[in-house]
C-alpha cells in the first residue's frame, strides 16, 4: 500500500534517519537506503544543519518528521563535538519524549568508521584527529571529502557493531559511539527485507 511522505508516495515501514554531516554520514546512510530499495521497509535520510549540537539536531529531525507525517521510526545521528554536557541531556531527555532513537558519536562520526576495523579507546580530541583516524584505514579520507568506501565498510558491519558493543561496555565518554544501534537496525530491516532463498 502506499503512503503519503509529505510530496512523496513510499511503501512499506518508513523508517526517517536524520543526520549532521553533509559527507561521510550522508554517504553512508544513502547507501543504505540504497541497499533497502522501495520494498516493505523504506529508509528515508534528512539533513540536519546543527554544527554539532545534539538538541538543535534532534528538534528539527522532529519538525522535519512531523512535517512529513507517516513515519514509523525517527533516528538521529549527531556528532558530540564541543557540545557541554547539559546540552548532551537536554537533547537525551528531548529525544526520549518524542520517541526519537538518538545515536551519539563523542567526537565524532568517524569512530564509528573505524569501529569496522579495528578497537580503540584512545579519545578523539579534535576535527584533525578524527579524520586522522579514518584514514589509517582510507589514505585518501581527508582529501576525498570525508568519503569512506561504502563497500569496503558493509562487510565490517558485523564487526563494527561487535566493536560499539565493546566501546560502550568500556563506559568511556569520549571515544564513544551509539551509531551500532542503528547498524543493527538497519541490517535487521535489510535481512526482513530481502529474505534467503530457500534451499
Amino acid at each position: 500500500m502506499m503512503r503519503r511522505l509529505g510530496n512523496r508516495k513510499v511503501g512499506g515501514h518508513v523508517v526517517a534517519v536524520a543526520y549532521d554531516g553533509k559527507n561521510t554520514e550522508s554517504d553512508y546512510l544513502s547507501h543504505w537506503q540504497i541497499l533497502l530499495g522501495r520494498g516493505r521497509f523504506v529508509l528515508v535520510p534528512y539533513f540536519v544543519s546543527s554544527g554539532g549540537n545534539p538538541l538543535a539536531a534532534v528538534k528539527t529531525a522532529h519538525r522535519l518528521a512531523k512535517k512529513d507525517g507517516d513515519i514509523d521510526e525517527l533516528w538521529c545521528v549527531c556528532d558530540i563535538d564541543e557540545t557541554g554536557d547539559a546540552t548532551v541531556a537536554a537533547a537525551t531527555a528531548y529525544a526520549q519524549a518524542n520517541g526519537i532513537r538518538l545515536c551519539l558519536s563523542n567526537r565524532s562520526f568517524e569512530i564509528w568508521i573505524s569501529l569496522h576495523f579495528e578497537r580503540s579507546d584512545a579519545p578523539i580530541v579534535n576535527e584533525a584527529e578524527a579524520v586522522s583516524l579514518v584514514e589509517r584505514f582510507f589514505p585518501n579520507y581527508g582529501k576525498n571529502g570525508k568519503i569512506a568506501d561504502f563497500a569496503e565498510l558493509l562487510p565490517r558491519t558485523d564487526t563494527a557493531i561487535a566493536n560499539g558493543h565493546w566501546l560502550r561496555e568500556q563506559g568511556l565518554k569520549n571515544p564513544a559511539t551509539d551509531v551500532h544501534e542503528l547498524a543493527e537496525r538497519l541490517q535487521q530491516l535489510l535481512r526482513r527485507q530481502r529474505p534467503l532463498a530457500r534451499r
